[in-house]
């Protein structure tokens, strides 16, 4: 369980000058499935969010990155929910569910020490993709291989439905999947590595 609670005001410019409060609550719960079923080397994990509170973005600023990196509609969100196999002495596993791409793949390790949420997924990918692609608070079917021959090597590759909400540009994937559930296999795939 983490608990991220957020003190931003709007001094100058914008649309309004005006002090928010916002708020996520991330439960997480990660299943070694040896330990409960016997099946070596497979595991799950299921992680959501309780967002609450008007972000600084959406009400005062109206700025394309947002201000915060927990910024998103007040609901209650299912993100993650995968099963991963590991294969040849741990040399390779199998990831397959509901998988967001901002968690293994183009993201900074250091990115939760800064504020502004440009430090995270990199809004070239939001701002090109539809539905802003596989990332908080949005994640979608997918599936991914990860190979790691040696300790300073990892290689990554995944396939994901290509717009998690079907919303396309339009700007309105939190409201058409309101809360991470819609599990959409419809749209043709993206691809990352």
């Amino acid at each position: 369980m983490n608990y991220t609670g957020e003190v931003l005001g709007n001094l100058t410019s914008g649309i309004k000058r005006r002090a928010i409060y916002d708020n996520l609550l991330e439960l997480a719960i990660d299943g070694d499935l040896k330990t409960i079923a016997g099946l070596r080397g497979a595991s799950f994990h299921i992680n959501s969010y309780q967002v609450n509170g008007v972000g600084l973005s959406g009400c005062c600023v109206f700025n394309v990155l947002t201000a915060s990196s927990i910024e998103a509609r007040p609901s209650t969100w299912l993100f993650e929910a995968w099963f991963e196999q590991k294969l040849f002495s741990d040399m390779a596993s199998l990831r397959i569910g509901q998988l967001a791409a901002n968690t293994e793949f183009a993201i900074s390790e250091y990115s939760q020490a800064y504020l502004n949420a440009t430090f995270g997924w990199p809004n070239i990918f939001a701002a090109n993709m539809p539905s802003t692609a596989p990332n908080y608070p949005l994640a979608t079917p997918g599936v991914r291989l990860k190979l790691s021959p040696n300790n300073q090597t990892n290689l990554l590759v995944a396939l994901f439905n290509g717009d998690p909400s079907g919303a396309g540009f339009t700007g309105l994937q939190e409201i058409l999947d309101p809360s991470g559930i819609n599990f959409r296999l419809q749209e043709s795939a993206i691809a990352h590595g």
